[in-house]
């Protein structure tokens, strides 16, 4: 039986991101940061801000109780 790749559906494209590290943990955090300025560089590429975080407002909602 043979496997296909994954993402061979998906008709939009897909990276494959290397990690560069001396060990895990610094493989970790550099996909983080990577990925971090991928996400704030697609909501500007699409006029959107990026800084407002739904979650974190809701947080601060909370603890003001």
């Amino acid at each position: 039986m043979s496997v296909p790749p994954f993402g061979a559906s998906y008709t939009q494209p897909l990276f494959e991101l290397i990690a560069d590290g001396n060990s895990l943990i610094n493989a970790i955090i550099s996909s983080i940061y990577i990925l971090d300025y991928a996400t704030i560089y697609m909501a500007v590429s699409r006029y959107l801000d990026p800084s407002p975080i739904l979650a974190v407002d809701i947080q601060e909602n909370l603890f003001n109780l």
